[in-house]
């Protein structure tokens, strides 16, 4: 399809103004409300636009009360947001990966700036091709430098680096920065790791998982460009509370299983599912944040030893190959955690934790329902050929009784998320 010159420019200005809006609600939600969302979109529109305004744009925020001057109540900033994105995607925008740098991934660069750039992390991580089980989602990368972005607080630190609050300089779009240290990831040898987490990370497209939106690498370090996850880590509300209530872990436990289920459409097996690697993002939605030992694997099974201790499948401990049962079996744990405060399968040492994963059924505490114990033993079945579909987990009548119909409107005011 040919645009005229004037439709052409129609166009660019549709998605300039439709990244102003998106920019315009993420700083809302960056600042933990919408209280300001009316006056801060009203004045883009009639200031920046002199009025005129698009009509992608007025589609979406009229299916949101807007009057033509303001929003009649406070709009859901998640579905505003979401809303605005499938706009700029419909109307032929690139998708809200930070501002238009972008090249294949195989691209070698073309001028050596001596920065900050998003070449392949070392020249000993092989291109994608060469693994195409583990490594075939990659095409493309966006690119960025260290002269893009302004770094603010420090949110967080870990083994191999510390996590920073960040704005890119053009747009003024908000997001955590994750910076590792290449010293330390490479004495411990997880390069490959830490590649491969990036290229199934960056193609994952779900509600229920942090969006990765690029990153890049100086000489000293690499950068890792993420969505916010405001609340951290699910771990330590669990933590704090000790347990959730059998609504709360239905409610929780709901968002985990169509992330995983996402996942499995697209041939990748999480293998490390616990509340860890679980984020409490913005309006209390959780995220998946954590693809460290996740997988590629489309068609074969997989013999590698690896997550943690508490959440491995009997057929990993047996050294026997898996598929993606494997992370039924993690979100059976997850859920026993959830309602009792520990993993079913704990003991005082490593071979005590082995032989239960292998012989023993879990223990329930006397408050736990029957529908709730029976679902957990569905998922625990030490045969993965006979545990619970992902379908028919979400059909379980525990889930559904907690979390259908107006159950979800209830569920989603008390602990957030998307119904």
């Amino acid at each position: 399809m040919v645009h005229s010159p004037k439709a052409t420019k129609s166009l660019a200005v549709a998605h300039d103004v439709l990244d102003e809006a998106i920019g315009v609600v993420q700083e809302c939600m960056a600042r933990g409300g919408g209280a300001d969302i009316s006056a801060a979109l009203s004045q883009q529109i009639n200031i920046k636009l002199k009025g005129d305004c698009p009509t992608a744009l007025r589609a979406v925020i009229d299916r949101h009360s807007w009057t033509g001057v303001q929003f009649k109540v406070s709009p859901n900033l998640n579905a505003l947001l979401e809303d605005l994105f499938k706009a700029r995607n419909d109307s032929g925008a690139k998708e809200n990966t930070p501002p238009n740098k972008r090249r294949r991934s195989d691209e070698k660069d073309k001028a050596d700036t001596g920065g900050a750039k998003s070449t392949p992390l070392d020249t000993s991580m092989r291109s994608a091709k060469e693994t195409p089980e583990d490594m075939a989602l990659v095409t493309e990368i966006p690119w960025f430098s260290l002269d893009d972005i302004d770094v603010g607080k420090r949110l967080g630190a870990g083994k191999f680096g510390a996590v920073y609050v960040a704005r890119e300089r053009r747009t003024g779009f908000i997001f955590a920065l994750k910076v590792l240290d290449k010293a330390q990831l490479i004495k411990h040898r997880v390069e490959h790791q830490l590649r491969r987490e990036i290229e199934i990370q960056s193609h994952c497209r779900h509600v229920n998982i942090l969006r990765l939106y690029s990153f890049f690498h100086d000489e000293k370090r690499v950068y890792l460009m993420l969505e916010m996850a405001p609340g951290g880590e699910l771990y330590g509300l669990l933590q704090s509370r000790g347990v959730f209530s059998e609504a709360r872990s239905a409610w929780y436990f709901k968002q985990m299983v169509e992330a995983i289920q996402y996942c499995h459409t697209k041939h990748i097996i999480h293998r490390d599912i616990k509340p860890e690697n679980i984020l409490i993002g913005l309006q209390d939605t959780l995220k998946i944040a954590d693809f460290g030992w996740a997988v590629h694997a489309p068609s074969s099974r997989r013999e590698t030893f690896c997550g943690t201790l508490d959440y491995l499948p009997p057929e990993m401990v047996q050294s026997k190959k898996y598929r993606s049962h494997v992370d039924i079996w993690g979100l059976g744990v997850l859920l026993y955690e959830f309602l009792v405060g520990k993993p079913p399968f704990e003991d005082t040492d490593e071979k005590g934790t082995y032989r239960k994963i292998k012989n023993s059924t879990p223990d329930f505490p006397p408050q736990i329902t029957t529908e709730a114990k029976d679902l957990i033993n569905r998922l625990l079945n030490k045969n993965p050929d006979k545990r619970l579909t992902l379908a028919d987990v979400l059909a379980h009548p525990w889930v559904a009784l907690n979390c259908g119909g107006a159950n979800a409107q209830r569920l989603q005011r008390h602990y957030g998320g998307i119904v």
